[in-house]
Parts: C-alpha cells; sequence; structure tokens
C-alpha cells in the first residue's frame, strides 16, 4: 500500500485510466440525470397540454353517463383502483378545472360555499404543502385545490397505502392531473386524508372534515399510520393536522 501511494509499484494504475473512469462514470450520471428530468418536463407538458374543462358528476345515472359521454366525447378522468366506485362524466362550467362530487347528502346546507384550498412549494409552515393544511366545511361546500405553484396534484391516498379507508365509507376517492386546479363537492360529512401524489414523501399532505362528524377519525387516524411510514420528511403533519379535527 505504503509503495502504491509513493507510485513506485509497478503495478500502479496509470493517473491517466483513473481519469478516464472518472469522465466515464460523470457522463454516466450525467446522461442518467438528464433522462430523469426529460422524462420529468414530458409529464410537466403532457398535463399543461392536456387541461380541459371536465365536471365529474358521482352521482348521475348510466342513461345520465351514457348521454354526456356523447355530448362531450373526449373527456377522460383519472384512473381509481377498480376495487374502488368509479367517476362518471358530466359537461363542465367554463373554468379551466375539474369538479367531482362526493355521494350521498347527509346534512342539509342551503348556502353551498366554495373554498380554496391552495398547493405550495414555499410557505410559513414549511415547504411542499396545502394552505390551509386542515379545513373544516359543511356538507354540500366544495372545495377549489389551486395549483399556485407548479408541478403538484391533489389525491385521496388509496393507490399508495393500499386501502380506501383515508375518507368516509361510501365517499368517492378524487385525483387531479398534475397542474390541475380540481374542485371537489363534499357530500359525505366525515374526515378526509389527501395528497400530493408527487410530495407525499415529504409531507405533502392535507386533512378536510365535513360536517359536524368525526366518526371515521379513528379509521383515518390508521390511515394516516400507513401514510407516514411511506414519507422520508415531516410525517408529524400527519398527526398534526388529524389533531386539528373537532370532535363531535
Amino acid at each position: 500500500m505504503l509503495n502504491l501511494l509513493k507510485g513506485t509499484s509497478p503495478q500502479s494504475v496509470p493517473i491517466e485510466t483513473i481519469l478516464k473512469s472518472i469522465q466515464l462514470l460523470l457522463l454516466l450520471v450525467i446522461a442518467y440525470n438528464s433522462s430523469y428530468l426529460y422524462a420529468i418536463f414530458q409529464e410537466l407538458e403532457q398535463a399543461n397540454q392536456s387541461s380541459k374543462d371536465i365536471v365529474v358528476n358521482c352521482n348521475t345515472s348510466p342513461a345520465q353517463h351514457a348521454q354526456s359521454n356523447s355530448t362531450v366525447p373526449n373527456q377522460t378522468a383519472q384512473p381509481v383502483p377498480k376495487s374502488l366506485p368509479k367517476q362518471e362524466h358530466a359537461p363542465a362550467k367554463p373554468a379551466t378545472a375539474q369538479t367531482t362530487q362526493a355521494t350521498q347528502t347527509e346534512e342539509a346546507n342551503d348556502t353551498p360555499t366554495t373554498h380554496t384550498v391552495e398547493m405550495l412549494n414555499n410557505s410559513p409552515d414549511g415547504a411542499m404543502v396545502f394552505k390551509p393544511g386542515y379545513i373544516h366545511i359543511k356538507a354540500g361546500d366544495s372545495i377549489e385545490f389551486l395549483p399556485a405553484s407548479y408541478g403538484h396534484n391533489v389525491q385521496t391516498p388509496e393507490e399508495v397505502i393500499g386501502k380506501d379507508t383515508a375518507i368516509p365509507s361510501g365517499a368517492e376517492p378524487f385525483k387531479g392531473a398534475m397542474n390541475e386546479k380540481l374542485i371537489v363537492k363534499f357530500s359525505k360529512p366525515g374526515v378526509y386524508l389527501y395528497i400530493c401524489n408527487y410530495h407525499y414523501i415529504v409531507g405533502h399532505v392535507g386533512v378536510i372534515q365535513v360536517g359536524n362528524n368525526s366518526h371515521n377519525l379513528e379509521q383515518v387516524r390508521q390511515a394516516g399510520e400507513i401514510l407516514k411510514g411511506k414519507i422520508f420528511s415531516h410525517p408529524e403533519r400527519v398527526d398534526k393536522y388529524l389533531n386539528m379535527v373537532k370532535v363531535f
């Protein structure tokens, strides 16, 4: 080893060979990163180009569904696992948004309101957050999930945790595309845990409480524990937001 360090060993590797090996390794790393970044940019471009006016109405009948599809033949919805209820489509109002409606109105709401939740890269609460992280609304209200920062989406986490227990039983899951404004109408009271699919690993999660109802809070906490096992940083946000839920 001493001879190798002194460069006197007859079996020493030439410095030119070492430099060429390092250059080759750097080129491989650059090539890999370039292809990865290209894939991300392609996805961003795709999301930008595919933005359209869509309404997803979970309560339409099969006949209405067929009529809606014949009126707007090019509408598509984000896929959800086959074991979960499917979403159906109807013509949209003139806004760059996707609207989803949860099932079964259980509480009267004569003045439904549309609230706004922003998807942010940075805020006083930290990086990669929904603002607000916890929101309490009435059954029948809607939430407009607004991509105020680029590169986010919003969805329920059943694809990530392998269970549909992060939302009330009977409620529809929802999923927006990257950089898509999504409007969701919540008619099923209870607690909802949701994520950004691209940044949940750094704690990009949120909680919604619909109505004066917390019947499924423990069930959502269990789903949150599974989700926390997949989060690399800020898993405490799951508990922080769930602890804000008002118990009834």
